[in-house]
């Protein structure tokens, strides 16, 4: 939301809408925890070959946690949700690492068990065109991916 307000103060009088859906992954019992612990890496592990291996079903951090496949699905809800009655327009969502890499991994192709190859740095933009189903011209496929993690070559480094 911080990233979300502060675009907002340089666009005025845009509409803005917030939608769940496009929230991070849950983590489950890993939520709050270091990622630096050995419990938690030796879960995250575990986790990150069970998706490498296709079982992109398979929830981080037990109740409560989610699947690639969940924020797939969620994040695909929340999109044809933001985009409807939006043909022609140019649209910027604000979200974060994993919802995005879900998004993207199932847009271009490579599919959710590629999540952790797809690469995302903070505050990076992604160029996606999406057709909503009222939207989409006959014989038009989904989104299509024109830019994945593009920064700015002269920002300065933090």
């Amino acid at each position: 939301m911080d990233t979300a307000d502060a675009i907002a103060r340089f666009q005025p009088g845009v509409e803005r809408e917030r939608d769940a859906g496009l929230r991070e992954m849950e983590y489950g019992t890993l939520e709050g925890q270091s990622m630096g612990s050995e419990a938690v890496q030796v879960e995250m592990k575990a986790i990150a070959a069970a998706w490498r291996s296709g079982q992109s079903d398979v929830v981080v951090g037990g109740a409560g946690g989610e699947s690639p496949a969940m924020v797939a699905a969620r994040m695909s809800a929340a999109l044809a949700r933001l985009l409807a009655g939006r043909a022609q327009q140019t649209v910027l969502v604000v979200c974060h690492s994993h919802a995005i890499k879900a998004l993207l991994a199932e847009a271009t192709g490579m599919g959710l068990s590629k999540i952790h190859d797809i690469p995302q740095r903070n505050c990076a933009i992604n160029v996606i065109d999406c057709c909503a189903a009222a939207d989409e011209p006959a014989g038009a496929t989904g989104h299509q991916v024109h830019g994945v993690d593009l920064v700015c070559p002269t920002a300065p480094k933090m």
